[in-house]
């Protein structure tokens, strides 16, 4: 993408922020923010930020087997199959969207994630 702003979103929640700047459209027609690092620590929102990493990623709307997902037809969790299904979208998101402590302890290197 060219110009584009990285947003790095800590303590991101379900992602309200990505949401919110991944959907902004500047006057000529481009986004000019690319969410490259979402950082949640509780499990049900980090999920949440992870499903969301991976609809982003379909540009000419949503495939039809994440309705399947949503409506229960592809398990539990969007490893069951939905995942298995676009692996590409699945690694990206996986990758944007970490769960995560930080804190003293913490050993997350930003400059090698949002590489």
């Amino acid at each position: 993408m060219e110009n584009y702003i990285p947003v790095i979103d800590l303590f991101a929640g379900p992602g309200g922020l990505a949401e919110g700047t991944s959907t902004f459209v500047v006057p000529d027609g481009r986004k000019p923010f690319d969410i490259t690092l979402s950082v949640e620590k509780e499990i049900s929102a980090w999920r949440t930020l992870r499903l969301r990493a991976f609809t982003r990623q379909f540009k000419d709307g949503l495939p039809p087997e994440y309705y399947g997902y949503i409506a229960g037809k592809l398990g539990n969790s969007p490893e069951d199959e939905l995942f298995k299904i676009y692996p590409t979208q699945a690694d990206k998101a996986n990758k944007e969207a970490l769960q995560f402590t930080l804190g003293d302890d913490c050993n997350l290197d930003l400059d090698v994630l949002i590489k």
